[in-house]
């Protein structure tokens, strides 16, 4: 069975677009790709709020949250208790964005 870093390698060489991934389990992270380290707390603060915002304002958990600007973007998937992964991705059809992290959350969840 292939590690977490393993996956989030493939998943990298395999999808066109994606430019960096960061995996989070229990405290443990992993980063692959183009990966800003020195943004990295802001994003994970930037997805807990906006995760716990949605939660409180419509009793809604949450599960994948995209955020896209102009060409680029960033996408957040909760696959499990204190498991958490972000996408960095470009030039990339919403659609696409979603079915591809959803298929690496799956994947990541099988442990």
């Amino acid at each position: 069975m292939a590690g977490v870093e393993e996956k989030l390698s493939s998943a990298l060489a395999r999808v066109r677009g994606f430019r960096g991934i960061v995996a989070v389990e229990d405290g443990k992270t992993w980063i692959v790709g183009e990966v800003d380290r020195e943004k990295l707390p802001l994003i994970l603060d930037t997805f807990s709020f906006s995760t716990e915002l949605l939660r409180k304002a419509r009793n809604m958990g949450v599960r994948i949250l995209i955020a896209e600007g102009s060409g680029s973007g960033i996408a957040y998937a909760k696959y499990g208790f204190g498991k958490q992964v972000f996408v960095l991705y470009r030039d990339m059809p919403l659609g696409t964005v979603y079915y591809e992290v959803k298929r690496l959350m799956e994947d990541l969840a099988k442990g």
